[in-house]
């Protein structure tokens, strides 16, 4: 548990205290189809962040959607 104020809390919880901030990409694409209001989705992308290179994070999601 931290008595820091919100502002000092959160730059050092998150890191930025030290400069620990990377430059990211993250490139993709996806697809869905609808019936009606019930559809699917189908994502695909890769997160990439760069701190001492490259980093990927390959990322898919597939899953039901619903428009109100």
């Amino acid at each position: 548990m931290s008595n820091a104020t919100p502002p000092a809390g959160f730059t050092n919880s998150v890191g930025l205290a030290t400069g620990a901030t990377y430059f990211a990409l993250y490139p993709g694409g996806g697809v869905e189809a609808f019936a009606g209001p019930i559809g699917l989705r189908a994502e695909i992308g890769d997160d990439i962040f760069f701190n001492g290179g490259a980093h990927n994070n390959l990322r898919a999601t597939f899953g039901p959607q619903f428009r109100f």
